[in-house]
């Protein structure tokens, strides 16, 4: 398979299929590019084996909905992650060490003023 003709098969499906995550597309691509090259040995041209590959797919709309799972796998995994790092914030030794923090800072600008501790007012 040529740089071209890999080409065409990111801007089949950037611009004709409107796939927009670049990870899937990716794989796409890759996914496309053996069956191609596999058709075109048993001597299709390059089109009808992207026809052909297409069509095995599912066609256009079934591959948009594979890109669209796809990204709710992908929110799903971060916002497990996200998640994860806010639990871990909220840990007991974490906030009792956040707790102390805040309160010695409140106490310290109490005791000396806001206002000299900033340096406002001289």
């Amino acid at each position: 398979m040529t740089q071209a003709q890999h080409s065409d098969i990111v801007t089949l499906l950037t611009q004709k299929f409107q796939l927009i995550e670049t990870a899937f597309i990716e794989e796409m691509t890759d996914h496309f590019a053996t069956p191609i090259e596999n058709q075109m040995s048993d001597t299709l041209s390059f089109q009808q084996a992207l026809e052909q590959t297409v069509k095995d797919f599912g066609g256009e709309k079934n591959i948009q909905r594979m890109e669209w799972a796809y990204r709710k796998v992908f929110l799903k995994n971060q916002f497990r992650d996200w998640w994860g790092i806010v639990k871990g914030q909220f840990s007991k030794s974490k906030l009792i060490r956040s707790v102390i923090i805040v309160g010695f800072v409140l106490i310290v600008c109490l005791y000396f003023g806001l206002t000299d501790l900033i340096g406002v007012g001289e």
